[in-house]
């Protein structure tokens, strides 16, 4: 498709070249914070071309559609409403969700879905209705109604980070099959391409030599740390002693359902006594390259402290939702949960003490197929889905940034 005309006499898209002439222009549709942060990773290989002009798409009907819309103010990008992308004809459409409201086959161009976290790792609880529940739910963006539509799989490509991935996918639409590449996945190589960078993410986190750095990392729902544990927080700053530097990172579905300043009004017992609150915006890859320990519950961000080598501590709630076989059950089953009637200090230092490094490589192995290799595999194939040559340089992932923290007392301003 070539973009020849003014974009307002033509449907062939908002940027044919006015100024500078682009070969092909990419739509990413952000249905939420997760799944854009996600998706930098793999816009970042690709946004430097200048054959290539990227718009980003504000998703609707997703309940964390708010947070999408956060995320995207601080881009300078050029942003179109859902509305308005339907106007027009892309090259490619990248997203980080295949929802059943996510309506993707409506969009004119080919897309490519990249998981918005670490596969499929949850299932689909029952929902409203007077018929029985299944006896085996669906797995989360591994159900037949999210990838066929109208008799046809909806995507044009599916990257997994996993060869498990695409079996699941191939168990629900063999189909889907041929068009599904194990890429591995992008967040795990950028933060273990960092690891050199590790003292620094530390000195930005206010964590001195002789000082261990616990992380809470928290996702959304009622099993989550912050649904079920509410007084945790509380407990580990009172808790834990003076050469301990704790920070939160929470999920942005909680940012965008609640709102920083309540949240943060909420935390200011705890923020008094020194708790850091990552920013919504910040580097969590690079909060949890600085961590000696983490404290989590079930989510992604848990597993992937997990991965890079951090003891973990569970909390949160237990198997009820997570899909049979997936790593976030390997977790749950085989690490140490926080008892609330036993002492938190002596329980990081069992965690930490017993540490295997046998079981970080177990957990990389299940998060990752490819590990190093997920920049070179995702940009081959998004050149070849855009009918490109790829450009000379090496594809490497895009260094991580220092962790950021909320200053106590800003909010109130």
């Amino acid at each position: 498709m070539g973009h020849t005309q003014h974009w307002r006499r033509d449907n062939h898209g908002p940027v044919a070249p006015v100024t500078l002439p682009t070969d092909k222009t990419v739509a990413v549709v952000v249905e939420n914070h997760q799944a854009g942060d996600r998706l930098g990773d793999v816009v970042s290989l690709f946004e430097h071309d200048p054959r290539i002009q990227v718009v980003y798409v504000l998703a609707q009907n997703s309940r964390f559609s708010p947070s999408a819309a956060s995320y995207l103010e601080r881009f300078d990008g050029l942003l179109l409403t859902w509305e308005q992308a339907l106007r027009y004809d892309f090259d490619l459409a990248l997203a980080g969700n295949n929802g059943h409201n996510s309506h993707l086959e409506q969009l004119r161009a080919p897309v490519l879905v990249t998981p918005h976290g670490m596969g499929f790792s949850s299932v689909v609880p029952p929902g409203a209705g007077f018929g029985p529940p299944l006896r085996k739910p669906p797995i989360v963006d591994a159900i037949y109604s999210t990838l066929v539509r109208y008799g046809r799989v909806s995507a044009a490509a599916i990257t997994v980070p996993h060869v498990n991935h695409r079996h699941t996918i191939g168990r629900v639409v063999a189909e889907a099959l041929e068009i599904t590449h194990v890429v591995g996945d992008p967040a795990y190589d950028r933060a273990a391409s960092s690891a050199s960078e590790r003292d620094r993410f530390r000195q930005a986190a206010g964590v001195d030599a002789d000082e261990r750095l616990v992380v809470l990392s928290t996702t959304w729902g009622g099993e989550s740390l912050i649904g079920m544990e509410t007084g945790l927080v509380e407990r580990v700053m009172t808790e834990l002693p003076d050469d301990h530097v704790v920070a939160l990172l929470v999920h942005p579905g909680v940012w965008s359902a609640h709102s920083p300043r309540q949240l943060l009004a909420w935390l200011a017992t705890a923020r008094r006594r020194g708790l850091r609150v990552l920013e919504p915006n910040s580097s969590w890859l690079g909060l949890l390259m600085a961590a000696d320990v983490v404290i989590g519950d079930h989510g992604s961000t848990t597993y992937m402290a997990a991965a890079l080598g951090n003891p973990v501590l569970l909390t949160g709630g237990g198997l009820e939702g997570v899909a049979p076989g997936s790593q976030s059950e390997v977790l749950l089953r085989m690490e140490r949960r926080h008892d609330p009637e036993r002492s938190l200090p002596a329980q990081l230092e069992t965690v930490i003490n017993r540490h295997d490094p046998g079981v970080t490589d177990l957990y990389r192995s299940l998060l990752t197929s490819e590990p190093g290799r997920a920049a070179a595999l995702v940009r081959e194939l998004i050149y070849r889905l855009l009918d490109l040559p790829e450009p000379g340089d090496t594809a490497v992932p895009a260094p991580l940034r220092p962790p950021t923290f909320f200053h106590y007392g800003t909010e109130d301003r």
